[in-house]
C-alpha cells in the first residue's frame, strides 16, 4: 500500500496521521477533496492559523478580534456534521503555546490533523505525538529524552538549602519552623523562575 493510500484509509478512519519528510502539500494540493481541507505552513503562526482554519471551513464567518478559545470553540461547533482535515508542514517548530491549540484541535471530533516534521532534532512533547500514527517510519525519535528532571533539581536544592539553614540555626527549636518555611518559599521562588 502506498502513502498516499495510507493517508487515505487514516483520514477515512479520523485517525491523526504523523509524517516525516514528506511533501505534504502536494498531497493537499492534489487530492484536496472539498473545501474542509486546510493547509498550514507552519504551526508557529499561532492564532493566525486557527484563524484561517475558522475562515476557510466557515467563510461567512467575521472575525472581530476573538481570543483563541471563541475561535477554537466556534470551529469545534462548526466542524460537528463536517469532516475537517488539516494539514501542517514543519510540525516541529511548534512551541508551548501553540502545542495548547493543536492539542485541543486533536481533541475534536471531526477534526482530523496531518503533520509533517521536516527536521531530525525533534523537541516536541511526547504526549501529543500519542495522538498520532506515525506513517512512515523514517522517524526515530527517543521517547525518554523528554524526561522532566526540573521537579527533582528543585526539590534536591530545597532540602540542600534546608540543611543549611538548619546547620546555621539548629540552636532554638523556632528556628526550625523558620527554616523549613524558608525552604518552602525557596522552593516556590525557583520553580516560578524555572517556568
Amino acid at each position: 500500500m502506498t502513502l498516499t493510500n495510507e493517508i487515505h484509509k487514516q483520514i477515512e478512519e479520523n485517525h491523526n496521521v504523523l509524517l516525516f519528510n514528506t511533501d505534504i502539500y502536494s498531497f493537499y494540493s492534489e487530492y484536496k477533496l472539498n473545501q474542509k481541507w486546510i493547509f498550514i505552513s507552519s504551526p508557529s503562526k499561532g492564532k493566525r492559523a486557527i484563524e484561517i482554519i475558522l475562515n476557510t471551513i466557515e467563510p461567512d464567518y467575521k472575525i472581530k478580534n476573538e481570543s483563541v478559545a471563541k475561535l477554537l470553540d466556534e470551529i469545534a461547533v462548526v466542524s460537528k456534521n463536517d469532516k475537517v482535515v488539516i494539514f501542517v508542514d514543519n510540525f516541529e517548530h511548534i512551541n508551548k503555546r501553540t502545542a495548547e491549540y493543536y492539542d485541543n484541535l486533536i481533541n475534536m471530533r471531526n477534526v482530523i490533523l496531518i503533520v509533517n516534521i521536516n527536521d531530525e532534532e525533534i523537541d516536541l512533547d511526547m504526549q501529543i505525538l500519542e495522538n498520532f500514527i506515525i506513517l512512515n517510519q523514517d522517524l526515530n525519535f527517543n521517547r525518554n529524552s523528554s524526561v522532566n528532571i526540573r521537579f527533582t533539581i528543585l526539590f534536591i536544592l530545597s532540602v540542600f538549602i534546608f540543611l543549611l539553614f538548619m546547620r546555621l540555626q539548629l540552636s532554638v527549636v523556632g528556628y526550625l519552623i523558620s527554616s523549613l518555611w524558608f525552604s518552602y518559599l525557596m522552593y516556590r521562588s525557583f520553580y516560578y523562575i524555572s517556568r
